[in-house]
């Protein structure tokens, strides 16, 4: 079977994976700009993705939603809009060139839908087995909170994921690690209320006591 450009679905899938590994390569995972967010003011989250009919693959949906993340991630503002692709789908691969769906999203600009393809590669590349079994433990968030706390950081765009990730990849995938770090961050009362440190130095007293291995927390914290 072939595309409209003549292409059979081991060449799209070639190319697909090509693409994927270039985008991964251009992806910026830190800050460009003296500026950073503050991420305890952050209130309002957007995302862009695209959909296909199970039942006819030439039919598209790109939905656009907008999150309250200050109330539990409610939805403020969403809009569906039906498309054609250029491209057939493939399972595995979100087989469409988005400068087509920016175009018939209207409003949103190819970069904004770069930006968003290249965050899903991003995610699915440091995710790795995505069936892993998440066996986060007490001890996990104790080891977490205690590294957190150690690392004296001024806000969340500081801390090295890069670190945490590999210390925790036996344990869960890397976002469930920053799920689990989300969970411990809700048990902090008005945590939305509270600066970043605030927010270490609440979990520090409740998951690190004076009785608790600080050599093996210590050992934890090294590279």
């Amino acid at each position: 079977m072939s595309d409209s450009c003549g292409k059979s679905d081991e060449e799209l899938t070639e190319e697909f994976i090509r693409l994927q590994l270039e985008l991964r390569d251009k992806l910026v995972v830190c800050d460009t700009e003296d500026w950073a967010l503050d991420m305890n003011k952050l209130e309002l989250i957007g995302g862009l993705d695209i959909s296909y009919d199970k039942s006819d693959s030439s039919r598209g949906c790109v939905t656009c939603v907008v999150l309250n993340a200050k109330n539990d991630f409610e939805i403020v503002y969403k809009n569906n809009t039906f498309i054609e692709p250029i491209n057939r789908y493939i399972a595995g691969f979100l087989a469409f060139h988005w400068k087509e769906v920016s175009k018939q999203m209207g409003d949103r600009s190819e970069w904004q839908c770069q930006r968003h393809f290249r965050t899903k590669v991003y995610y699915v590349m440091s995710n790795g087995d995505m069936d892993r079994l998440n066996r986060w433990s007490v001890n996990h968030s104790r080891q977490l909170v205690y590294f957190l706390h150690r690392s004296s950081y001024e806000n969340e765009l500081q801390i090295d994921w890069d670190f945490l990730k590999d210390k925790f990849s036996d344990v869960c995938t890397f976002r469930t690690m920053c799920r689990n770090w989300y969970n411990l961050k809700a048990k902090v009362h008005d945590y939305n209320l509270k600066t970043y440190p605030e927010i270490v130095d609440s979990l520090y007293k409740r998951y690190v006591g004076p009785n608790d291995d600080v050599e093996e927390l210590e050992e934890f914290c090294k590279s």
